[in-house]
């Protein structure tokens, strides 16, 4: 693969200034199609902790309606009605 990249690279400069002028384009396109990989994946990875956050948050409210449930089932069961 590499001694293909080379005959093309070589005949691309036997082109001239064109040539040499496509190579670089390459190169260039090359090197935005990898930083914008790397920007999806960052991005992929702030969504996935965004997400984990919003679910332990979303457990910790359940505890809390949870445990305050509790709470007020025991105060409910535990008090006696007064009679009038």
């Amino acid at each position: 693969m590499e001694d293909a990249a080379t005959d093309a690279a070589a005949a691309l400069i036997g082109q001239g200034v064109l040539g040499a002028l496509v190579i670089l384009l390459t190169l260039a396109c090359w090197r935005l199609v990898v930083a914008l990989q790397k920007a999806q994946n960052d991005r992929v990875d702030d969504a996935k902790r965004v997400a984990q956050t919003l679910l332990d948050l979303n457990d910790k409210w359940n505890a809390s309606v949870n445990s305050l449930t509790q709470a007020v089932d025991r105060l409910a069961t535990s008090t006696t009605p007064r009679s009038p």
